[in-house]
């Protein structure tokens, strides 16, 4: 529902589903789950595209620490 909120334009909806979608994520998987990785990198997208670097910048760095979790064995 976030990308087609997104793709549409709404991008308050799209973040409110990106932000609903991660805080299910952090309960059922690891938050290295690569699909809480790929909602990350979506709502880092629709903070962008909002105008708000700041708040898409630590997001990115959230998903850079995960990603370096995902590599140790």
């Amino acid at each position: 529902l976030g990308t087609m909120c997104r793709l549409q334009g709404d991008l308050r909806r799209a973040e409110q589903h990106f932000r609903l979608a991660l805080s299910l994520y952090d309960t059922s998987f690891t938050q290295s789950h690569v699909d809480a990785m790929i909602c990350l990198m979506e709502l880092v997208q629709v903070l962008q595209q909002d105008g708000r670097p700041n708040e898409a910048q630590q997001f990115e760095h959230q998903l850079e620490l995960m990603n370096a979790r995902r590599r140790r064995p």
